[in-house]
């Protein structure tokens, strides 16, 4: 399904955001 990828890219995205910080 469409939202399983979404949901990896977003969780994707926030862990670089942790990785930032």
């Amino acid at each position: 399904m469409a939202t399983v990828v979404i949901q990896i890219g977003w969780l994707e995205m926030r862990a670089e955001q942790q990785a930032k910080m």
